[in-house]
Order: C-alpha cells, then structure tokens, then sequence
C-alpha cells in the first residue's frame, strides 16, 4: 500500500517507506511507567505520513531506514494523518540507511506553548485494535 492511498482510522495498513527525518524523543510518565516516543517522517514515492515509534522501536530505525509496516493503525490529529504502530502492528527494517537511531534531523514531535497536552484528539479508538491505555499521545508539531 502506498502512504497516499492511507486513509484516517484505517487499520491493518501495510507500508514501505524511508526514514526522512527523526524527532527527539520525549518522556512521560503514566500510571507509574516511564514511557518513550518519538515522531518520524516517512516518504515513499507517493508521498510522506509522520509515524510515532514507542519505546523499544525507537531504537530499530535510523535516518534513511527502508521500514514496513504491518497492521499498523492511521489515525487524525489536527487535521494530518498519522501512522502508528498500534498494539498488534510491527516495524520491521528492511534495509539500513546508513545513519545512526540516534541522528536525529529535526524537531517532528513535541508540545506547544499554550499547555495542551494533547490527550484526546477527538478519535474513537474502539475497534481499530490499538490499545491507547497505555499511550500519552503529545501534540506534533509539523516539520
């Protein structure tokens, strides 16, 4: 599937993309539990979705990764889709680029200066088979 054909609160999506830009990583804690995110912009040849990584795979993607998708979850925040993970979706690198997790390439998450913490953006979750119990969803700020 290509990233123009994604449509908002579509689940099982499939996607193949690169790794354009990494955000810095931002810490929360919820119900006791320090949890990490971090938003990346990927690209394929039909166009670019920013995708939110937590904990563990944020450390399986470097800058200019071939990534995939699978049973991944679009969601709508502010008007922009989104791609995620979800509780049953996986990211697998297909191929290295060449730079490290690490190299981050611009600020692609992060909060913004009214306080909001962006909880609640106003999508129904029920059925799409993404688990947000455990998800503090922070405001994206747009590259």
């Amino acid at each position: 599937m290509k990233i123009s054909e994604l449509k908002p609160k579509q689940p099982n999506v499939e996607v193949e993309a690169v790794v354009k830009v990494i955000g810095d990583e931002k810490n929360f804690d919820k119900d006791g539990r320090n949890l990490r995110l971090v938003s990346v912009m990927l690209e394929d040849d039909s166009g670019q979705i920013e995708l939110t990584l937590w904990n563990d795979d944020i450390e399986k993607v470097g800058k200019g990764d071939k990534i995939r998708i699978k049973d991944g979850y679009v969601k709508e925040f502010r008007g922009e889709k989104q791609l995620t993970t979800g509780r049953m979706g996986e990211l697998e690198v297909i191929e290295k680029g060449g730079s490290d997790s690490g190299d981050s390439n611009g600020d692609v998450s992060g909060g913004d200066s009214k306080g909001d913490s962006g909880e609640g953006s106003g999508d129904s979750s029920e059925g799409d088979g993404e688990d947000d119990s455990d998800k503090v969803e922070p405001e994206i700020e747009k590259i």
